[in-house]
């Protein structure tokens, strides 16, 4: 601060030499670190209709289902959930029963019904509570496998895990809200790395303690009722690239 008052920031800098318009080296590495999903995910938007999601894919597991089951979910959009699936059952091509009853290689489903978008939310029976090496590796070679068979121009949303209760997470801290956040922000980096969306559902489900919100949960503090569904759809309405 100068005789004035005012600020003077780097008043011996050569501004000539500092406001280049040609390229420089980059000289960090561009490689996504220690990713903050909420910092990364798709920011707000104006709401589409619930219209919307008719020609939309969700990807996913029984969590997923929830949208299909409830009035206030989004029963009209394609629906490709497997109860008790994982990323690995995924990439593995196996043979799964849909929500409908239908049993179908989920790729090859996916694939013929040519959504204009496909949202995933998929593996938290998957997680074991020390890193998850394994889960990511079959996230990431799903995205690859995803991407050949929809081609360049889908866009790929990845959703957040959602929270448990503060109950679900002292009895199983694999599933802890705790837990679940750190997965959110390593879901975030594979998202980015892989040329995907990252959508924050997570922070939509959470109370004043950092766990889902009671009024959201099923009985089991992992799934939601049918007010949950409808916060979870607030959210896709409200988060969409156009």
């Amino acid at each position: 601060v100068d005789e004035t008052g005012v600020a003077r920031i780097f008043p011996d800098l050569d501004k000539e030499a500092w406001n280049k318009s040609e390229r420089v080296e980059q000289t960090l590495d561009a490689g996504y670190h220690n990713t903050d999903f909420r910092m990364v995910s798709v920011p707000e938007s104006s709401p589409v209709e619930l219209d919307y999601f008719n020609d939309v894919a969700f990807l996913g597991d029984s969590i997923t289902q929830g949208l299909y089951i409830y009035d206030t979910g989004l029963p009209n959009a394609k629906f490709f959930a497997y109860k008790n699936s994982g990323p690995d059952s995924i990439v593995n091509r196996s043979t799964l029963k849909n929500i409908t009853g239908t049993e179908e290689v989920a790729l090859d489903a996916l694939a013929a019904c040519a959504p204009k978008a496909v949202y995933v939310m998929l593996g938290m029976n998957s997680l074991r509570g020390n890193g998850d090496e394994r889960y990511f590796t079959y996230y990431s070679q799903m995205l690859d496998m995803m991407r050949e068979v929809l081609g360049p121009d889908v866009p790929i949303y990845v959703e957040s895990m959602t929270p448990t209760t503060a109950e679900t997470g002292a009895e199983r801290p694999a599933l802890s809200s705790e837990y679940v956040y750190n997965i959110n922000c390593l879901l975030a980096t594979l998202a980015m790395e892989k040329g995907c969306y990252f959508l924050n559902v997570y922070d939509y489900m959470l109370d004043s303690t950092g766990h889902m919100d009671p009024a959201y949960a099923a009985g089991d503090g992992i799934h939601m009722n049918p007010t949950g569904y409808a916060r979870w759809v607030e959210c896709l309405r409200t988060h969409v690239v156009t």
